[in-house]
Formats: C-alpha cells, sequence, structure tokens
C-alpha cells in the first residue's frame, strides 16, 4: 500500500491537504461566526448589530491585507506563512473566548483579519491552481470545497449543543483545537507548486506551462493591464454585491431563525441543511462550474434569490426555512469554486494570484459593509423583510454586472489585447 501510495502523483496529497483544510479551519471562518451573534449579545447586554460590527471591523482589516497578500504569496514560502498564521490564528478563539467587553473583541477581530487572508479559501485556489491544468481545475476546487460542505454538516449542530448546554466561551474553546488538527500535515507535506518535487501539473493543456515573452507563466494580462480594464472593476463590484450578500445571509440567518422561535439545535439542524445541499452541489456541480464558470455563477445567484423570497415567507410558513436553507446551499457552492475560475477565465493565469487578490477586496468589501448596513435597516425597521428585499436586488444587480463583463471582455479578446500590448 505504501509503494502504491509513493507512486501516485504528489499532487493528488496536496489535494487531500487542501480538502482537509477546508474541513478544519474555512468552515470555522464562514460557517460558524453567525451562530455566536446572538448568545453573544445575550450574555455581554450587547445589540446584535454591535457583534456583527466586529466582524466587519475584521472584514475591512482582511481586506487590507489582500492588497498585499498577492505579493507576499509571490515572496514568501507559502507553507510557513500557513503554519505561522494557522498557529496564532487558533489561538485567538480560545483568547475570545475570555472576551468581556467590546473593545476586547474588536482587537481580537483586527487581528483575525489580518490572519484571514493567509487562512482562508484564496491561498488554497493558488496552490490548486498550480498543481491542477485548465481541464481539471474547476473539478479538484470543487471537491476540495467540499470539504467545507462536510465541516458544516458535521460542526453546526455540534456547536449548536455546545452553546445550548455548555455556553459559547465553552464552545469557542472547544473549536481552538480544529485548525491546530492540520496544523502538522501542513508543514511536512504541503508543497506549493510541482516544479519544487520535479513534476508537472496534472491535467495540463499542451502550451499552458509555457513562458510569455515577459518570462511570465501563462497567458493573459498582467495585474496592471487588468487593473486598467473596466472589466476588472465591472467584476470587483458584482463579488461585492455577491459576497456581501452571502455573508449577510450567514450573519442574520441564524438570528432571524432564533426569533422565529427555535432553540439553538434547531437552529444548528436547519443550518445543517444549508451544508448538505452546498454538498450536494459541489458533487454534482463541480464539472459543470469548470467547463462554464459563468453559467455556474447564473445558477447560484438564482439559487440565491430564490433563497431569499422564500425567507420572506419561512417566519409564517416554518417548512419554508429548510427549502430556503437548501437552496442557499447550492448558492455557496459556487462562492469558492467560481471565481478561482472566472478571473482566470477574463484575465488569464499570468498574474492569476494578484489579480485574484484584487477582485477578492470587491468581496472583502460587501462582505464587511454590506451585514452591518442590513442589520442596521433591521435594527431600525423592526423586520427581516427589508432584509431579504434588499438582498434580492443586490444579487439581481450582480446578474447584470456579470453578463456586462463577459460581454466587454470575453476571453479571446483580452488575450489579443495582451498581444498587442506586447508588441
Amino acid at each position: 500500500m505504501f509503494d502504491r501510495l509513493r507512486k501516485t502523483h504528489y499532487g493528488y496529497r496536496v489535494f487531500l491537504l487542501c480538502f482537509l483544510f477546508q474541513l478544519f479551519v474555512v468552515t470555522l471562518q464562514y460557517h460558524a461566526p453567525g451562530q455566536f451573534v446572538a448568545p453573544m449579545a445575550e450574555e455581554m447586554e450587547l445589540s446584535r448589530q454591535a457583534i456583527v460590527s466586529t466582524l466587519t471591523v475584521s472584514a475591512v482589516t482582511s481586506m487590507v491585507m489582500m492588497l498585499f497578500a498577492g505579493s507576499i504569496f509571490k515572496r514568501v514560502n507559502l507553507r510557513w506563512v500557513f503554519c505561522v498564521c494557522l498557529t496564532v490564528f487558533s489561538s485567538l478563539y480560545y483568547i475570545q473566548s475570555y472576551a468581556v467587553n467590546l473593545t476586547q473583541i474588536y482587537i481580537i477581530a483586527v487581528v483575525r483579519g489580518i490572519l484571514t487572508p493567509f487562512c482562508s479559501m484564496y491561498p488554497m485556489t493558488i496552490v490548486l491552481n498550480n498543481w491542477f491544468g485548465k481541464k481539471v481545475i474547476g473539478k479538484y476546487i470543487a471537491f476540495a470545497m467540499i470539504g467545507n460542505s462536510i465541516g458544516s454538516i458535521i460542526m453546526n449542530p455540534v456547536i449548536g449543543y455546545l452553546i445550548r448546554d455548555f455556553g459559547w466561551r465553552i464552545c469557542y474553546r472547544v473549536v481552538t483545537f480544529l485548525p491546530l488538527a492540520v496544523l502538522p500535515l501542513i508543514a511536512v507535506f504541503l508543497v506549493v507548486t510541482p516544479e519544487e518535487k520535479g513534476l508537472s501539473r496534472i491535467g495540463e493543456v499542451s502550451g499552458e506551462n509555457e513562458l510569455s515573452p515577459e518570462g511570465t507563466l501563462g497567458d493573459g494580462l498582467s495585474s496592471k493591464q487588468a487593473i486598467g480594464t473596466s472589466v476588472f472593476w465591472i467584476t470587483a463590484v458584482m463579488f461585492l454585491f455577491w459576497s456581501g450578500s452571502t455573508q449577510t445571509w450567514q450573519l442574520v440567518w441564524p438570528s432571524f431563525l432564533a426569533d422565529s422561535g427555535r432553540d439553538p439545535v434547531a437552529v444548528a439542524a436547519v443550518l445543517s441543511v444549508s451544508a448538505f445541499g452546498n454538498l450536494l452541489a459541489k458533487v454534482i456541480l463541480g464539472q459543470f462550474y469548470q467547463k462554464n464558470p459563468r453559467n455556474g455563477l447564473i445558477f447560484g445567484f438564482c439559487a440565491g434569490l430564490t433563497a431569499f423570497i422564500l425567507a420572506m415567507v419561512s417566519g409564517r410558513l416554518q417548512y419554508m426555512a429548510f427549502a430556503a436553507s437548501f437552496l442557499f446551499g447550492f448558492c455557496l457552492s459556487t462562492v469558492g469554486v467560481v471565481p478561482p475560475l472566472l478571473t482566470s477565465e477574463l484575465f488569464g493565469r499570468k498574474d492569476y494570484g494578484v489579480i485574484s487578490g484584487f477582485i477578492q477586496i470587491g468581496g472583502s468589501v460587501g462582505s464587511s459593509l454590506l451585514p452591518l448596513v442590513m442589520t442596521a435597516l433591521y435594527s431600525a425597521v423592526g423586520s427581516y423583510l427589508i432584509v431579504w428585499v434588499m438582498m434580492s436586488v443586490l444579487v439581481l444587480l450582480a446578474v447584470f454586472l456579470l453578463f456586462t463583463a463577459f460581454r466587454l471582455g470575453r476571453r479571446m479578446n483580452i488575450t489579443k489585447m495582451t498581444g498587442e500590448r506586447e508588441k
């Protein structure tokens, strides 16, 4: 068995590491925070908007760090960046369990925001793009993201039980050890590029790995050229609306379910349905996302829009909450899988890591500002209906921007523009 393992292409081990990273680390970042908002606000006698504002501070700090993340990844060994950042990132959960006022939570949020770009899906998509070529990259990104879905299915009920029976502070201390579980594996086995092992990429298309006249890998635009295009800014605004909408859902939805009369365990059950939908979508649609990332994102928009509409009636019709959660799980399947593919589709691979980081700043802006705006709206109006209506409008705007971006910047036109500029 060990001989067979040694003969397996090392890229598959890297893929397994990315899967485990999603399972133990990314799940906590993207699916757990919403469950802590209500109990923290209640115990500390704060408004929910105040707790959400700390998440906003973290997202804004992360957005600023994202400006430098791409350059850092090009200059510093990614494996050691992961190890250092994961160690500190994990300890923050334990430290926050002893927080007694809002100022302390804000300080923790700033540190977490600094570390987030280095402990998120973004660097893992860079690693996977290094190891897997155009023919298969969509499939392997989707399968790696399944770790996120499985983690959510398992952890949502566990977190719900821990919060209900032991409180949110004990729960934070328990989840501290989850990111640390994958840390030794990353330290020993993570290899960032196949060249370090003397290997080629899996599923590589002929000519894909050749150097351009500037000595840069792949075709497409440099980061400087990409930022100068309208397509870049349209795409960034689109992700602002999209990421803001999905983050608002993940923070507001658990509170909405609790206010509808469900205890933490019942809330966790509904959230697990969402995670199951997310898992199902990644298994079924991974190959589809790879072949046509634009249509994959449109599918996500439609699923998200339907979920928001169902949320409008789920207060009166309790069973609709399960349908809304399931559909939003399908919607969330596009969040981690499609943006990397879409970035490569629009701008090429020449400066993929830097361009992807810059575009994700738009998503960070949306994730930081929109939840704060929506919780303020809820506080002012006293109804979740305004939140679901506004999110539906933003999703429709994102659809319009997506079509506009592809109409203005089809890949063949950008490739031509690259050639003309290089001449």
